[in-house]
């Protein structure tokens, strides 16, 4: 959805690789969310505080990671502002610089995922 509005090119290309990898991301999310409800049962809508603050910590990383997927979207959006309106206006060069915050953020993402993913990962009995 990010990516309407974006002209075929080495722009479009590089953003459809992280829209996909956000894509495998967003499951990864869901099994985390899923285990940590699981282990440790919650009506609200954040991951518990359980297994000695390890789930608490979870959340805090799916929240940072939220930020930082935030933070790829606007990226996104003003590289595809850049290529938007007349060819003579369109500034594929300034588009193109915008790609490296994409993927630095969408790293961030990924690194705080897993960091979730094994702190849910240690559940009750894990540790000693």
């Amino acid at each position: 959805m990010a990516l309407d509005g974006v002209p075929a090119g080495p722009v479009h290309d590089d953003l459809a690789g992280v829209a996909a990898r956000l894509a495998i991301l967003v499951e990864d999310v869901y099994g985390v969310c899923v285990a940590a409800q699981t282990a440790a049962p919650s009506a609200a809508s954040e991951v518990p505080g359980g297994n000695h603050g390890r789930y608490l910590d979870a959340h805090r990383a799916l929240s940072r990671s939220a930020t930082l997927t935030a933070q790829a979207a606007q990226a996104t959006t003003m590289a595809r502002v850049e290529l938007s309106g007349p060819p003579e206006t369109a500034d594929p060069v300034a588009a193109q610089r915008l790609v490296p915050s994409v993927l630095r953020a969408v790293d961030g993402v990924a690194d705080l995922v897993a960091q979730a993913t094994r702190l849910v990962g240690d559940g009750p009995g894990t540790r000693q």
